[in-house]
């Protein structure tokens, strides 16, 4: 019976975790101490236990490592539709150029000033869609991004409109040259600002040339001025000693007259006496008398 009972135990043991495992639960494991082949049967059924579990655990991390995986592709793909929205939305040309100038991706703004459907201008140069040319231009901004390797820039004038061409390169993972952000901005109403702000900058320094021309002759005729008040302060001042000197001349003449005048009745007055004694003693008069 307890021999029986030793080979019983580790089956029924064995049979309750197989069910244990049946039902999910990888964490089962038979113990026994048997050298037999029951106990050789515990070792592998806990080995098999142990493979399921190392095998279960990949499929969940399998099923993860697909849920974020989906996730991602989901994220970049609204990402990307993000971008492409905004990339459209865009009021400025848009260009993704390779390393020969070939359009490899434009937005929405491109047709609407080129007059060219977007699949169309995939594939062609920037200057045979811009300039209608065969080669670029002089000084053309993308050249000289290749060369720099740094942002380039130019004011271009197409038709009656303006625009701002810049490109900034892109490089590889050698640090290479391969092809460039192109931006083409239409700066019309800036020009035009610019230009009014020009035009009126240069009627205000007419302006002012001519205020100063007008300033300077102001100086002239002021310095002029105070020339002629000063000389003619200083003749003002000349007259009115003249004026002093011929009031004391005239103070001194009329001293004079007037002395003379007495003098003169004084003699005329002793004439007329001496004239009286000779006619008393019967002779002649000597004096003629001042009446």
């Amino acid at each position: 019976m307890a021999v029986g009972n030793q080979v019983a135990k580790p089956i029924k043991d064995l049979i309750k975790q197989t069910k244990t495992i049946s039902e999910g639960n990888f964490e089962a494991e038979v113990f026994t101490k048997r050298n037999d082949e029951i106990g050789q049967l515990a070792i592998s059924f806990n080995e098999m236990t142990k493979n399921l579990k190392e095998t279960t655990t990949s499929l969940d991390n399998l099923n993860t490592e697909i849920i974020v995986r989906e996730e991602a592709e989901a994220a970049l793909l609204k990402a990307a539709r993000n971008w492409q929205t905004t990339f459209n939305a865009s009021k400025d040309i848009i260009w993704v150029l390779n390393k020969d100038h070939e359009v490899i991706q434009s937005n929405l703004a491109a047709k609407d000033v080129f007059g060219k459907p977007i699949e169309d201008m995939i594939g062609m140069s920037c200057y045979s869609i811009v300039h209608k040319n065969q080669e670029p231009i002089l000084d053309c901004p993308f050249e000289r991004s290749k060369k720099s390797l740094q942002r380039e820039s130019m004011e271009l004038d197409i038709g009656e409109n303006w625009f701002e061409v810049t490109t900034d390169p892109i490089l590889n993972d050698d640090n290479k040259f391969n092809g460039a952000v192109h931006i083409i901005r239409d700066i019309t109403d800036r020009k035009k600002i610019q230009h009014e702000i020009d035009f009126k900058q240069t009627e205000l320094e007419k302006q002012f040339k001519k205020s100063e021309k007008q300033r300077i002759a102001n100086l002239v005729i002021l310095k002029d001025l105070n020339k002629s008040t000063k000389d003619l302060k200083s003749e003002i001042s000349e007259r009115k000693q003249t004026e002093e000197l011929l009031k004391q001349r005239m103070t001194e003449l009329e001293i004079f007259n007037n002395a003379t005048v007495d003098r003169e009745i004084m003699i005329n007055d002793q004439r007329k006496e001496i004239n009286e004694l000779l006619l008393k003693l019967g002779k002649k008069v000597k004096y003629k008398i001042m009446v």
